[in-house]
């Protein structure tokens, strides 16, 4: 194994699994319960949780039951193109740039 690679910890990720709670182990780390798609539970002690579920976040209700999620006034519409179906003008102007673009009710980044 590479030194540098030693502390680096392993990473897993539980495609269609649910966190159903997190419990503080203090020095031993954190207990995430679970659910699977099939409804099966399960549990796992960690050292770290990342919380990355999206708006309606799991983790988020979890360790902040008294926030609530609100409409902040505007829409955001993701999306993206493969680079071949740009046209080579297009691909030219935006390559390296970023994009803000700030209006009542409307925000574009690109």
């Amino acid at each position: 194994m590479d030194e540098s690679a030693k502390n680096d910890g392993v990473g897993e990720y539980l495609y269609g699994h649910k966190v159903t709670s997190l419990k503080d182990l203090g020095s031993d780390g954190v207990e995430v319960r679970f659910e699977d798609k099939d409804g099966k539970g399960g549990s796992l002690k960690v050292d770290m949780v990342i919380g990355a579920d999206g708006p309606s976040s799991t983790v988020r209700r979890i360790l902040l039951p008294d926030v609530e999620r609100t409409y902040a006034g505007y829409v955001a519409w993701r999306g993206t193109v493969l680079e071949s179906e740009v046209e080579e003008e297009t691909r030219e102007c935006l390559a390296e740039k970023f994009t803000f673009f700030h209006s009542d009710g409307l925000q574009i980044l690109s």
